[in-house]
């Protein structure tokens, strides 16, 4: 089984669904504030239904604002502990891949503000 993030219309990121999880997992530790309510909902509800997708396509502004922030927070995070923190590290290169699709789906969409000269957080990556 796998996940999906669609992020827009035309803009849809699929991975395994162990990777899926631990995004999702990953996530909820990061988003804060009430404009990432929707979002916590939306994972709770992706959990409890078995069905791993989370559709993003009706975010406002400031939701992919703090999904972008979020995603950067995790990036660097996961960049810093390495693959040593998976069970297997030899699958860590490909998640930091895909995850790294679903960073740049999400940067690229208009309604996270965010342009190659005004990154989430800091720089992406780093």
């Amino acid at each position: 089984m796998g996940g999906i993030f669609r992020v827009s219309d035309t803009s849809i990121v699929g991975m395994a669904g162990w990777a899926f999880d631990h995004v999702t997992r990953l996530l909820k530790a990061e988003v804060n504030g009430t404009v990432g309510e929707q979002l916590l909902k939306d994972i709770d509800s992706a959990e409890l239904s078995g069905i791993a997708m989370l559709n993003l396509t009706e975010y406002t502004s400031a939701e992919m604002q703090e999904l972008a922030r979020a995603l950067g927070q995790v990036e660097r995070a996961l960049r810093a502990a390495g693959p040593d923190t998976f069970a297997d590290p030899k699958f860590f290169p490909g998640f930091m891949n895909v995850f790294g699709e679903l960073v740049t789906c999400v940067r690229n969409d208009p309604r996270s503000g965010l342009t190659p000269d005004r990154p989430a957080g800091g720089e992406l990556g780093k």
